[in-house]
């Protein structure tokens, strides 16, 4: 079993340097299950073990079943989610506003904004959290947090992040199918509020929550789940991968229609 626990956001920045720090947990993961070629979803978090290429498409998907069907939310049923805002920046809430009525207008599914939470991102949050929301699916948490605040890890070059995704699967389920997850955004790696360029808190969040509903890392720059060393520092908006995998995942693949 190959476990990729988490998917950051396409590389960070040094400060001392300016150089971009090449590590995203997800990249060299999938690719060594891509050597491998299993496919395994485990009990509480995704497991890759078989990552979709991008066959020129511009995306590719967290993971994928033996049949090549990814791992995907069911697309009639809404996404609900909740915030903490305890160590975000002022103002923080509109560019989470945006950024899921972004992906909301992308892939067709419904979010749902649960309210506030205490809730903190952990490597131990399974699919259900009944302590806080009861017998049911946790709603997907966005969190902003520091070096020590979590048990996420931190403080070197392999480990730093600007932001941080996990999606959870249903175990019960039979095919691959996301209900939950987390988004963490470092609160002291963000380059400025809004939607300008893949380090500014909105691009950062619509990165991360394209991992939410099942995009894996692209290799273009025009996209914003983009990974690599040389991002475009321009970018706003969905690129053309991003928007052509949200589709896919989004309500028109996964939600049939009656007639």
């Amino acid at each position: 079993m190959i476990q990729s626990p988490t998917s950051e956001v396409a590389p960070r920045r040094s400060r001392r340097s300016g150089l971009v720090r090449m590590f995203p947990l997800g990249v060299p993961l999938a690719l060594l299950a891509l050597l491998l070629g299993a496919a395994v979803f485990d009990r509480h978090t995704l497991t890759v073990g078989h990552p979709s290429p991008s066959g020129g498409r511009g995306f590719t998907f967290v993971a994928t079943d033996f049949q090549g069907d990814p791992a995907r939310w069911r697309g009639c049923d809404p996404i609900h989610y909740v915030v903490n805002l305890g160590l975000a920046p002022a103002g923080a809430m509109d560019d989470v506003r945006e950024a899921v009525g972004r992906v909301s207008e992308a892939s067709g599914i419904t979010f749902v904004f649960d309210g506030r939470t205490s809730e903190l991102p952990s490597e131990e949050r399974g699919t259900q959290v009944p302590g806080r929301y009861g017998d049911r699916f946790a709603p997907v948490l966005i969190a902003w947090t520091e070096p020590g605040s979590t048990d996420l890890p931190t403080g070197n070059v392999v480990t730093d992040y600007v932001g941080m995704a996990r999606p959870l699967e249903d175990p019960a389920a039979p095919k691959p199918t996301l209900v939950t997850g987390w988004v963490a955004i470092r609160s002291d790696e963000i380059q400025g509020m809004g939607f300008h360029g893949p380090y500014s808190e909105g691009l950062v969040l619509m990165h991360e929550l394209g991992h939410i509903v099942g995009m894996g890392h692209s290799t273009s720059p025009e996209n914003v789940i983009y990974s690599g060393a040389f991002p475009d520092l321009s970018v706003s908006s969905w690129g053309p991968g991003d928007v052509a995998g949200l589709h896919v995942l989004g309500r028109q693949g996964s939600c049939p229609t009656t007639r």
